[in-house]
């Protein structure tokens, strides 16, 4: 099960980086300075100004709002439910 845990750690990890790059080159096409370092807080701090932004620009929000609160929520409790496979 610990395996298993493990799996779901690394692919929902891999999803969220890839929302978060598709979120920050949204962000980086209205604004042409992103610094590349901060793409975990650049991406937390400024996802209600991506989802106002694509809503307005194409009339409904980006997938990848959706995608970075669902993966992130998928990738916490799988952390949790990977940490207590391992204790027990």
């Amino acid at each position: 099960m610990t395996l298993f845990f493990l799996i779901l750690v690394l692919g929902f990890g891999i999803i969220n980086y890839l929302c978060s790059i598709v979120i920050m080159r949204e962000l980086a096409r209205e604004k042409n300075s992103t610094l590349a370092f901060d793409l975990r807080w650049y991406v937390m701090k400024n996802l209600r100004r991506y989802r106002d932004m694509t809503r307005e620009k194409y009339g409904r929000v980006g997938p990848a709002y959706y995608g970075y609160l669902a993966s992130s929520a998928c990738l916490f409790l799988s952390v949790v439910l990977l940490l207590d496979s391992l204790i027990r």
